[in-house]
């Protein structure tokens, strides 16, 4: 591995402006929306809604799975860039600006017809969160928009499996992606993103998974990939699949083998306040600590901690202090 590359991390995936608005019960009843529910909606559906609690928003980010992870990468102080697709709008504009003040390099398109996904997440106080996004640019992702040569500059690439729910461009766009990568030498991280997509897209998905290095999935996820219903049994037939795997537990820790080293790491106890991207913290965390000399033991830890610490404010990501929780571990 050439590790002089310039970005150490390239995230490829969904560009999604994440919402988030503080909501009663009686807010979600008034809308007619079912608590703890996620939809995708179309642009109309979506601006009448942010029209509708415009009000309420609490703050917003420049999100998407794995650029969740990316901006985590990146907060802790390694070089990275992604890889997506935006509209050349407001919410397009705000999304590379806030890239930019990360120290993330957006290296997508922008879409001059085209409006920027979003999501709207509606947090109520028990940390649950109800959502409703809209694809939108985002699902233009396709071929055409994996740069070699970004690639070729980056140590590794991280793609996430909701793209492979769309047949027309991003599954193709994701395989072609992995395959340039592999074909490049870049190394190849994958987060299975979520069990509906193991389940309508479990052929291409295995057909990535065959040039993948890191496998990343929660235990939900691990089990339908493996079809067993034992976590303990799924997580050791992941190891047999890819070379390094990430099965995340939730409150009870974590599993990684990488480099045929197992560890499993508790998870500090926390009061969540919005459970929005965890695991989106931990892979971010955890990559950046096999890239930066940690032993595999110390960067599962720290990964725990971080996503831990992520979950009791609101938002997949730290407003700031990232880098400082990191260092006090």
């Amino acid at each position: 591995m050439n590790n002089t590359r310039p970005y150490r991390l390239c995230g490829f995936g969904n560009a999604i402006v994440d919402i988030f608005v503080r909501a009663q019960d009686e807010h979600l009843s008034t809308l007619s929306l079912e608590k703890g529910s996620m939809r995708l909606v179309d642009q109309s559906e979506q601006a009448g809604l942010i029209e509708r609690l415009g009000g309420q928003i609490e703050t917003k980010v420049s999100g998407g799975s794995v650029a969740n992870s990316v901006a985590a990468f990146a907060q802790l102080g390694g070089s990275a860039a992604l890889m997506a697709v935006l509209g050349d709008d407001d919410w397009g504009r705000f999304y590379v600006d806030e890239c930019g003040s990360m120290g993330v390099s957006f290296v997508g398109a922008r879409i001059g017809a085209g409006t920027t996904g979003t999501c709207l997440s509606m947090v109520t106080p028990d940390a649950e969160r109800t959502m409703r996004t809209c694809l939108a640019a985002s699902a233009l992702l396709s071929p055409e928009h994996v740069r070699e040569e970004v690639l070729s500059d980056s140590e590794w690439i991280f793609v996430e499996g909701y793209p492979f729910a769309n047949p027309e461009f991003g599954r193709p766009a994701t395989l072609a992606a992995v395959k340039a990568g592999k074909r490049l030498g870049t190394k190849v991280a994958l987060t299975c993103s979520d069990a509906w997509v193991i389940e309508s897209c479990r052929e291409p998905l295995l057909e990535a998974i065959e040039s993948v290095d890191f496998l990343f999935a929660n235990e939900i996820e691990a089990m339908t990939l493996t079809g067993v219903s034992d976590c303990e049994e799924a997580f050791n037939r992941l190891c047999r699949m890819v070379p390094g795997v990430a099965l995340t537990r939730g409150a009870q820790g974590a599993w990684v083998w990488y480099n045929k080293e197992e560890v499993r790491v508790p998870s500090p106890e926390v009061v969540a306040v919005d459970a929005t991207g965890a695991g989106d913290m931990f892979a971010g965390a955890l990559l950046y600590g096999i890239t930066h000399g940690l032993s595999l033991e110390n960067a599962a830890l720290r990964a725990c901690s971080m996503a831990s610490r992520v979950i009791t404010q609101m938002g997949a990501r730290f407003s700031g202090g990232a880098r400082q929780h990191w260092d006090l571990l």
